[in-house]
């Protein structure tokens, strides 16, 4: 808009130039001094036009900067949130299974010794020298190992189940 007025006023100057008489020569200098006005304005305008846009160009890139990062920020997070959960499976399951291992330790033990403790028993009935309430103490005791190792067994059974969860 501004530069079509300077031109504008360019064009009336030239007109001017033929203009010899002497009350046109100021009005001609008004004339080069306002369009020579209207130029800077429109160039300062356009200058002020392309650095604004150059601002808001620099400012998007920086949002597009920003959410890039951001974006990256949370996939790093979230994929160190996979490892720790990983690792975190990995130790349970390690536990899971030295547990397991543990149980069946101590339920072979169990067996082995409600195995001895039944030869004494049978061993006892057999020659007849141990009392009758002897002989009761040690089936009480044979009950009592064969619970625990009921016990043992089920708790095997529930530590295999959580191992194979964790496994997958």
């Amino acid at each position: 808009m501004f530069f079509t007025f300077g031109s504008l006023f360019f064009d009336c100057g030239i007109i001017f130039d033929y203009i010899t008489h002497e009350k046109y020569k100021i009005m001609k200098k008004l004339i080069y001094f306002i369009a020579l006005g209207f130029f800077f304005l429109s160039a300062d305008l356009a200058f002020a036009q392309s650095t604004k846009e150059e601002v808001k160009k620099e400012q998007e890139a920086i949002k597009a900067e920003k959410k890039a990062a951001k974006a990256e920020k949370k996939a790093a997070k979230k994929e160190l949130a996979d490892v720790k959960k990983m690792e975190k499976q990995a130790r349970n399951l390690e536990k899971a299974e030295k547990k397991l291992a543990k149980l069946e330790q101590k339920a072979s033990k169990t067996d082995a010794k409600r195995a001895r403790q039944q030869a004494k028993y049978d061993k006892a009935k057999r020659r007849g020298k141990a009392s009758e309430a002897q002989l009761l103490k040690m089936e009480v005791d044979l009950k009592k190992l064969e619970l625990d190792l009921v016990n043992l067994n089920n708790d095997i059974v529930e530590q295999r189940r959580t191992v194979e969860k964790l496994r997958y």
